[in-house]
């Protein structure tokens, strides 16, 4: 995140930045409990949604609406966990603060926003289905050997994540930024909220 924050404030980064920040064992500590914390947190948000939609959903006994209830309490739980995304930027900035600190600091600065904020994250996620499909679509319709497949799925991530998730990121800490007031990229910057 450290890379990707200082790329959205236009300060000069690269990878070694990057693996020195992991070379300060509180930062690495930070991190990994943050991403334990928001694994945690995605669990029992999806949980929250997604029994009481399974137990309904049953009752109708329809597969089809079933699936449809699901889907939906699905969309509802990731709502709810994009909200605490800016608490790992938070910890990167500030390793010292605590992983619940940083994280109930995110979602309450995160929730007028919420459903703005969930749909800025879908473009980038209908962006990485329109690159993997197609790659899905040549596995599925041309025969060729598992090695073959192995490269055309290999392409179709590698293209994925170098094109589409660096950007997502830079996306979601220069909308992070805006949300709390932190400077972005410059006072000239056209990003406002």
């Amino acid at each position: 995140y450290e890379l990707f924050q200082r790329m959205a404030r236009r300060q000069p980064g690269s990878v070694k930045d990057m693996l020195l920040w992991f070379a300060d064992g509180m930062k690495l500590k930070a991190s990994v409990l943050g991403q334990l914390w928001l694994t945690l947190l995605t669990f029992c948000w999806l949980l929250l949604y997604v029994l009481p939609a399974t137990f309904i959903g049953s009752m109708t006994g329809s597969v089809l609406l079933l699936s449809i209830i699901i889907f939906a309490a699905m969309l509802l739980g990731a709502a709810e966990v994009l909200l605490y995304t800016p608490g790992a930027y938070m910890l990167a900035e500030e390793p010292s603060r605590s992983v619940t600190e940083c994280f109930s600091a995110a979602r309450q600065g995160m929730k007028p926003y919420k459903w703005k904020f969930f749909g800025f994250y879908c473009l980038y996620i209908l962006q990485l289905l329109a690159v993997v499909i197609p790659f899905a679509l040549v596995i599925v319709f041309v025969p060729m050997s598992a090695m073959m497949v192995s490269l055309v799925t290999l392409a179709g991530s590698s293209a994925a994540y170098l094109l589409i998730v660096p950007r997502m990121h830079m996306g979601c800490i220069c909308y992070y930024h805006a949300v709390f007031g932190l400077e972005v990229a410059g006072p000239d910057d056209p990003f406002t909220m």
